[in-house]
């Protein structure tokens, strides 16, 4: 039977064990982690497990590594967070249908007066993992969902006219509203026109 110890995304570990000792050393790890790990006067009791010496040395170089990758990263995580801070813009929704699939990709990214501040980027699409169009043609869009009545403002690039709702995933058509430089849902133009 594998036992697995992971630390969230940066180390995980395996070992076979055989079943009646996994067993209990599940128990043991388990009542430790549900009691907040601070019962000091409870001895862990680790049944003798048989590892062979090609393992332990694993361990202990993946160990060594992953500790010196952590504090190699460290400088550059702060220099891309200080680059961030300095970002002027802001965070938009933007809608775009990737060429490959045909899906709609909805990346984040920063814009500052409706333009896009990095406007060369290598963002790939969720469904089929092909590289995403260059954003051309960048326009605010809005919809109220005639089904739901959920509403969202967005932007779309390179001429989407067709989205889903967030809430239904009805399929909703945008409609361009000349007067207010926007897309609109069809219902929205027609409330407008009255």
């Amino acid at each position: 039977m594998k036992i697995s110890v992971i630390l969230e995304k940066k180390s995980r570990v395996s070992v076979d064990v055989p079943n009646g000792q996994a067993n209990q050393l599940f128990k043991e790890l388990a009542t430790i982690a549900i009691n907040g790990g601070c019962d000091t006067s409870r001895q862990l009791r680790i049944p003798d497990i048989k590892i062979n010496q090609d393992f332990k040395q694993k361990f202990a170089e993946i160990s060594h590594e992953v500790g010196r990758a952590i504090s190699e990263i460290k400088p550059v995580v702060k220099e891309f967070e200080e680059k961030a801070e300095q970002i002027q813009g802001k965070k938009h929704l933007i809608m775009i249908k990737c060429e490959s699939c045909g899906k709609v990709a909805t990346p984040t990214m920063y814009m500052e007066d409706g333009e896009l501040i990095h406007k060369e980027h290598n963002l790939v699409c969720m469904n089929c993992s092909s590289e995403l169009p260059q954003f051309e043609n960048i326009k605010y869009a809005k919809y109220t969902c005639p089904n739901c009545n959920t509403r969202a403002g967005f932007y779309v690039a390179n001429g989407l006219n067709e989205v889903r709702c967030k809430d239904c995933d009805s399929p909703i058509d945008l409609v361009w509203h000349d007067k207010k430089k926007v897309f609109l849902s069809a219902n929205l133009i027609e409330g407008d026109r009255e």
